[in-house]
């Protein structure tokens, strides 16, 4: 499918700028300690970081996701897994963490489930690549 024909909707634009902004102050905020987003006091500094680590990822995934990449997805929905893994261990509500779990997988399938079609899988961009070269040297020949 040709790149033009890719159109994303009014939600799926606000639902992934949202989301990338978020990314982006989150990540920050672990990073430098604005103390946007508190953790329990007993919280060690590691986890910190490691959030740091795991928005700035969520942000680069997101970009990819703008770029119609698949696995963009699927990385992202590890990310919230990961990320809920490590709330429980450090005490967050579960009720919160399975909110925000399914919210943030939810809401992201929700928004992306019209356009499903459009996301190219890890291998479509080079194997394209692949028959271009293919094709241009048989009509060269």
């Amino acid at each position: 499918m040709a790149e033009t024909e890719k159109k994303r909707g009014p939600y799926l634009i606000l639902w992934l700028v949202t989301i990338l902004i978020v990314s982006g102050i989150s990540s920050l905020n672990y990073f430098f300690g604005w103390e946007l987003v508190k953790l329990p006091t007993t919280t060690p500094m590691w986890v910190h970081y490691l959030y740091g680590v795991i928005t700035l990822l969520n942000f680069i995934f997101i970009i990819f996701l703008f770029m119609w990449k698949k696995w963009a997805f699927f990385a992202l929905c590890a990310d919230l897994v990961l990320t809920s893994i490590i709330n429980l261990t450090i005490g967050i509500n579960i009720y919160a963490v399975i909110i925000s779990l399914i919210g943030g997988i939810g809401i992201t399938y929700l928004v992306f489930r019209p356009k499903w079609g459009l996301l190219e899988q890890f291998y479509e961009h080079y194997l394209r690549i692949i028959l271009s070269n293919s094709t241009s040297t048989n009509t060269n020949d």
